[in-house]
């Protein structure tokens, strides 16, 4: 017999620490909905000769980067 456990913590950040996890939440976001798109424009096939494999899309192009600095704030 199998006993699940969990450990639930709860979290009382200051304000400066909830407008750093808001911006992290919206990079992870954005970053996980970027490599969605990649993977539904090569039609869902990662493993394709000329899809994208995971080294194209670590490379983000220029463009990705000025519109993530924008859309978190960070002013790049």
């Amino acid at each position: 017999m199998q006993v699940h456990r969990a450990h639930v913590y709860r979290l009382y950040p200051t304000p400066e620490q909830l407008t750093l996890l808001a911006r992290t939440a919206g990079v992870v976001r954005f970053v996980y909905n970027l490599a969605l798109e990649q993977r539904r424009t090569w039609g869902g096939r990662p493993y394709r000769a000329d899809g994208p494999g995971a080294s194209a899309q670590r490379g983000c192009p220029g463009s990705c980067r000025r519109c993530a600095g924008r859309w978190t704030g960070s002013g790049r």
